[in-house]
């Protein structure tokens, strides 16, 4: 039988005490045969030394279920976090609303001063008393009574003609650059979206918390979200979502403030005065006006007395009394006389009354002006001169207005723009006349700034000095064509000086045509004999004639009986 151990458990037959060993029921070797298989199952499963270091197997067991159950009541690791599930598509319902917060106990800032009210004109003179009245008698002098208040303000004198302008200060060098902020990022995100969103953008940029920032694909696909936090080193940026448009799942984006324009930075220190322009430029926008500034101080004393109002008529002259003791007592004020007829002449200014203690209630906050941060467009645009029309994002066009210069630059590649003026604009779309570009492509995310106009062409410098070194001589350029014969026959020009003599003997010209044959002359007296040398000169072939060639070498001054010589056939010559 083969064991069912340890996958079951085997059946054995015992033997009865009646069977023999050779019993047909349970043969004796088939048992053996059988307890063997079974002991081997055993031995297999638990192998060698199944006890391990306990007193038994069964210890051993025991030991391994009470570490089980210790194991079974402890708490394992955390298994790592599972992925963010799909963007809801559903809104939840709107939270309530929280409680009021408390009344601030912070004032908020005084608001600007506003402008002084004009001043209002001057009532007329009432008509002067035609009768006199009859002088009274002098009465007793009075305890001086307490200084009336001041008189109201003189009127203000008209204002001094304006001085010639000053001439205009030289432009200071370009400030340092501005917190910047345009940036894109290729994060995919499907729209609608609400609650927290990270996107990874440009890194190194300014964004700081609560700062509105807008994220464009298209006019019709953006959202809006307040910073939560930003990392310039890896560019992610927390938003908390406040507005959506659109649907759809995109991974372009172009990223900006969407809030009002930062405060201008400090000016810089004023560069050299560059040269007076020819060309007047366009006038700029009219700036919001200033808080008026606090009052000046009073101006000095008048030193020229204003006229003297006219005396009025004096009263009757009451009886004189006795003069009574000093009194200690300030006795009341008499009621005021009636107010004369108003005067024609302009009395000296009273001093500046005492400033108004600071106003305890803040002002309303004027609305944000509109700015340039923030305008942007996602038209497919291929960078080019002349006329270029561009699709506002968020139809939003910002403060630009027709006749501003302004640059259009690819943000990814700020190298790659289009500059010129603006010819149409509204909220949904924007002309520019490109006259100026840089780089080249077709693109289709455009982030526009303010540019400064082209100046006028400076006047040309004064000719410099006249070089004292010779440049090198250039390469000799290509030989002209040569032109047609003269037909006319120039003048000769006056002969040279004679040349030194030339120490070179010149090529011997060719040899003259050989001349008609003189006459034979007369037979003249025949001669001493003298050592007389004959040549028989053989002709080669060349133009020498064949004749014989006779040297007297009495004649000549030479002894020699041997003579070496050279026949020249081409000149005819010969030499010895």
């Amino acid at each position: 039988m083969t064991t069912q151990y340890p996958n079951g458990i085997d059946t054995f037959v015992n033997p009865q005490a009646t069977d023999t060993l050779d019993s047909s029921t349970v043969p004796h070797a088939t048992e053996h045969a059988n307890a063997n298989d079974a002991i081997h199952a055993i031995e297999t499963e638990l192998g060698t030394d199944p006890k391990g270091t306990k007193a038994s197997v069964r210890a051993r067991l025991d030991a391994v279920d009470s570490t089980i159950s210790t194991i079974s009541l402890t708490t394992g690791p955390t298994g790592p976090t599972g992925p963010t599930g799909a963007a809801s598509t559903v809104t939840g319902p709107t939270g309530a609303t929280g409680p009021t917060g408390a009344a601030s106990t912070v004032t908020g800032p005084t608001g600007a001063t506003g402008p002084t009210g004009a001043t209002g004109p001057t009532g007329a003179t009432g008509a002067a008393s035609t009768v006199t009245g009859p002088t009274g008698a002098t009465g007793p002098a009075g305890a001086v009574g307490a200084t009336g208040p001041t008189g109201p303000a003189g009127s203000n004198g008209s204002a001094g003609a304006t001085g010639p302008t000053g001439p205009t200060g030289a432009t200071g060098p370009t400030g340092p650059i501005g917190d910047k902020y345009q940036t894109s990022s290729t994060t995919s995100v499907t729209l609608p979206v609400s609650g927290s969103q990270t996107i990874t953008i440009g890194t190194g940029l300014q964004y700081s918390v609560q700062q509105s920032v807008i994220v464009a694909n298209t006019t019709s696909a953006y959202f809006i979200g307040d910073v939560v936090s930003y990392n310039s080193a890896t560019g992610a940026l927390v938003l908390t979502v406040t507005k959506t448009v659109g649907t759809g799942t995109f991974t372009s984006w172009t990223v900006n403030l969407d809030g009002a324009v930062g405060a201008i930075g400090a000016t810089g220190p004023t560069g050299p005065t560059g040269a007076a322009s020819t060309v007047t430029g366009p006038t700029g926008p009219a700036g919001a006006i200033g808080a008026t500034g606090p009052t000046g101080p009073a101006g000095a004393a008048s030193t020229v007395t204003g006229p003297t109002g006219a005396t009025g008529p004096t009263g009757a002259t009451g009886p004189t009394g006795a003069t009574g003791a000093a009194s200690t007592v300030t006795g009341p004020t008499g009621p005021t006389g009636a107010t004369g007829s108003a005067s024609t002449v302009t009395g000296p200014t009273g001093p500046t009354g005492p400033t108004g203690a600071a106003s305890t209630v803040t002002g309303p906050t004027g609305p944000t002006g509109a700015g340039y941060s923030g305008v942007a467009s996602l038209t497919s645009i291929t960078i080019a001169t002349g006329s270029q029309t561009f699709t506002l994002a968020g139809s939003y066009q910002g403060a630009y207005i027709v006749g501003q210069r302004i640059r259009a630059i690819y943000p990814v590649s700020p190298t790659n723009y289009m500059e010129g003026v603006i010819t149409s604009i509204n909220t949904t779309t924007l002309v520019l006349n490109v006259d100026t570009i840089g780089g080249s492509g077709t693109l289709a995310i455009w982030n526009f700034a303010v540019a400064g106009l082209i100046g006028a062409t400076g006047p040309t410098g004064p000719t410099g000095a006249a070089s004292t070194v010779t440049g090198p001589t250039g390469a000799t350029g290509p030989t002209g064509a040569t032109g047609a014969a003269s037909t006319v026959t120039g003048p000769t020009g006056p002969t040279g000086p004679t040349g030194a003599a030339s120490t070179v003997t010149g090529p011997t010209g060719p040899t003259g045509a050989t001349g008609t044959a003189g006459a034979t002359g007369p037979t003249g007296p025949t001669g001493a004999s003298g050592a007389t040398f004959i040549v028989n000169y053989v002709d080669g072939g060349a133009s020498v004639p064949n004749v014989d060639i006779i040297y007297d070498a009495s004649a000549s001054g030479s002894t020699s009986s041997s003579w070496t010589y050279t026949i020249d056939a081409g000149a005819s010559t010969v030499s010895f």
